[in-house]
């Protein structure tokens, strides 16, 4: 036989199974009144299951949930912060640049996405305490944390690093750092599945 002789022969056997079956409606699924489609309310409910596949379509992979990206004005960290909100998620972008932090929230906004913007020093241990009291008030929880708040030293030999660039890398990759996970850590534990990323 020829293949189409074949499928054809399988789409009448798969038919005729189906003719057969009968699923019984017991308690837990009692029987329903027949509906006609003019039961339904005019406009996009009159076909739920259409409705539905469409909502499961355009669902992104990060809806509704929080990303907290530090360091989001510029680099990985900006690469993130544009990468989560284009995913769903809404980002709350913080960085020390007012002007990248501005231009982080532009682009999200011209690819549809969302993001409050928190220009601070993270250094500035009572500001991110702040910030992690305002996201917990609203949102109740973050989902995802994305680190790339660093201070990289110029490349130079070692005895002509200058004192205070060495003093201000401990500040922000060491001590701020440090305080930064204290107080973030329980702020991402409640959600569902919490991750960070450094």
């Amino acid at each position: 036989r020829s293949g189409y002789g074949l499928a054809q022969g399988h789409v009448a056997a798969h038919a005729r199974l189906l003719s057969k079956l009968r699923v019984p409606l017991g308690p837990r699924f009692p029987q329903r009144p027949a509906q006609s489609q003019a039961d339904f309310p005019p406009g996009p409910l009159a076909k739920p299951a259409q409705t539905r596949h469409h909502a499961r379509m355009t669902e992104k992979l990060l809806d509704g949930q929080i990303a907290l990206v530090t360091g989001a004005s510029r680099g990985i960290g900006a690469a993130s912060a544009l990468w989560l909100a284009a995913q769903g998620a809404h980002v709350v972008a913080v960085a020390r640049t007012t002007g990248g932090l501005e231009d982080i929230d532009d682009r999200i906004k011209a690819a549809g996405g969302t993001a409050t913007l928190a220009p601070m020093d993270i250094t500035e241990e009572g500001a991110l305490a702040h910030l992690c009291r305002n996201i917990h008030d609203r949102w109740g929880h973050a989902d995802i944390w994305v680190h790339a708040a660093i201070r990289v030293t110029p490349l130079t030999p070692v005895s002509h690093i200058r004192e205070k660039d060495l003093d201000a890398n401990i500040a922000t990759n060491i001590h701020a750092l440090a305080h930064a996970i204290a107080m973030i850590e329980p702020l991402i534990a409640p959600a569902p599945n919490p991750r960070a990323v450094f």
